[in-house]
């Protein structure tokens, strides 16, 4: 006995999440682009930083730009 269509179990990921290729692609390459968005973004800030602020150069030694003790 079949189920009836409004009875049909909802899986709960997302249909771009279920393993299609082409769709995990494009995941790969939204992400790609908002890193190097975010490298470029906080290269022109440290700028801005180091232009307002000179200390700022001593602190960007000490400290990681985004992942700590990787880059």
């Amino acid at each position: 006995m079949s189920r009836p269509q409004s009875a049909r179990r909802v899986s709960p990921q997302p249909s771009w999440w279920r393993g299609s290729r082409g769709e995990a692609w494009v995941l790969g390459q939204v992400i790609l682009m908002a890193l190097v968005f975010l490298g470029l973004k906080s290269r022109r800030e440290e700028t801005w930083l180091l232009a307002k602020y000179p200390e700022y150069a001593h602190y960007q030694l000490q400290v990681s730009k985004l992942i700590p003790f990787i880059y």
